[in-house]
């Protein structure tokens, strides 16, 4: 059991170095955190077009955005193990 910060720090950083030896002797590269953030490169045109649909369907950008890539990549993912 941990009894303050210092060992709860300790016991943390433990763990962490277990799961990095154990993705190591696996020969697997360990996860990392995903932010929830990236960079999407557009033309001007392709960011307009964009715009106006999310616009059109009274979501903004963002939520138009996000819900159609993560549409298209169930149906990406889906595809790809059939």
């Amino acid at each position: 059991m941990v009894n303050n910060v210092a060992e709860l720090k300790k016991a943390f950083e433990d763990s962490i170095d277990d799961y990095l030896a154990f993705c190591e002797a696996e020969g697997v590269k360990p996860e990392k955190p995903y932010s929830g953030k990236f960079v999407l490169r557009l033309s001007l045109e392709e960011h307009k077009l964009i715009t106006v649909a999310a616009a059109y369907s009274g979501e903004s950008l963002n939520a138009w955005a996000a819900k159609h890539l993560v549409k298209e990549a169930r149906i990406e993912l889906k595809e790809v193990e059939e």
